[in-house]
């Protein structure tokens, strides 16, 4: 995988994420103000999938394949922790008057999270050095 169609994916990740949020916002008028909630985990998870590509892009090619598999399991356990994290603190520093903030959270996580899986599957091909 390419580092131009890794940034091509990242890119159409952020539009579909925030087109998906737009019209979360819109279908759910009661969900209020998400502004906050929507740029913070959209930037945090941008960051997770460049490092998290960083690694696997230089593990991949590696003779030791369970370095591509612990960055693989690494970045499941960390996005994991990451999520209840940055959960906890918003709720604890924005104190929202209800829970609609967790729909946008989610919202983000799954298309990062399909993003992530795409281009591991790409990086986890072997590459066909015959031709």
């Amino acid at each position: 995988m390419t580092i131009r169609s890794f940034i091509s994916g990242l890119l159409l990740s952020i539009v579909i994420a925030q087109l998906a949020t737009v019209l979360f916002v819109w279908a759910v008028p009661k969900a209020g103000n998400v502004d906050t909630i929507n740029w913070v985990v959209s930037s945090l998870f941008i960051l997770f999938s460049i490092v998290l590509f960083v690694g696997a892009k230089l593990a991949a090619p590696s003779e030791n394949k369970s370095m591509f598999t612990g960055i693989v399991f690494g970045s499941i356990f960390s996005k994991i922790f990451l999520s209840v994290l940055i959960l906890w603190v918003y709720k604890k520093v924005q104190n929202p008057a209800d829970s609609w903030f967790v729909a946008v959270f989610l919202i983000h996580y799954l298309v990062y999270t399909i993003f992530e899986v795409w281009f591991l599957l790409r990086l986890a091909k072997p590459i066909n050095r015959s031709r």
